[in-house]
């Protein structure tokens, strides 16, 4: 259904164009953001993830917010146009355009539950929901884009699922380190 083509033209016209504006407040808010790590004594892997995560967001807010022209007007659409676009008119632009919002933030749910102890699943899907609302309000209230339901949908649809993921690759992670650890003990209580 997706047209390689139309999909790699999508890819291109949403690609990221940073300015030298763009990188300067970047590469200030990434210093501060290490400083900040530095200074809560997380270890290097957790930092590293951390500006990986704050690399990754900054990349969604440029391609969403920081690169768009100012419309003249509001835009907004409250139908669910993608989906339906897909499934009854078959189109190779929607497909593409839901395919890329649902991978938006698909990382960031795989990422962001390394982040926490209890909740992991929950409190990346609060995040990513609202990373989602955040850009689809800004996007409307500075006319730099428009505000679909669409969007909401899918972006927070593959930060759930990027959640998900983690928590069973987590699982099956956690069931074979126990395992591990019960085989370990039961070759030394048969050596004993």
């Amino acid at each position: 259904m997706i047209n390689s083509e139309v999909f790699w033209q999508v890819v291109r016209d949403r690609a990221p164009r940073w300015t030298g504006e763009i990188f300067l407040i970047f590469a200030l808010t990434a210093v501060l953001l290490i400083m900040v790590c530095s200074l809560r004594r997380l270890s290097l892997r957790r930092s590293a993830l951390a500006v990986g995560v704050y690399t990754y967001v900054y990349n969604v807010l440029v391609t969403t917010l920081f690169m768009r022209e100012q419309y003249p007007y509001y835009r907004y659409t409250l139908r669910v146009d993608f989906i339906r676009q897909i499934f009854v008119e078959h189109s190779a632009f929607a497909a593409a355009e839901g395919l890329l919002n649902f991978l938006m933030l698909l990382p960031l749910g795989l990422a962001l539950p390394f982040f926490f102890r209890r909740y992991a699943v929950a409190k990346t899907c609060a995040i990513g929901g609202g990373l989602t609302v955040f850009i689809e309000v800004t996007q409307l209230a500075a006319r730099l884009g428009e505000l679909q339901a669409d969007d909401l949908i899918l972006n927070y649809a593959g930060c759930m699922a990027g959640a998900y993921i983690y928590a069973a690759i987590s699982a099956i992670y956690k069931r074979r380190r126990k395992k591990r650890t019960a085989e370990k003990t039961n070759c030394y209580k048969t050596q004993q």
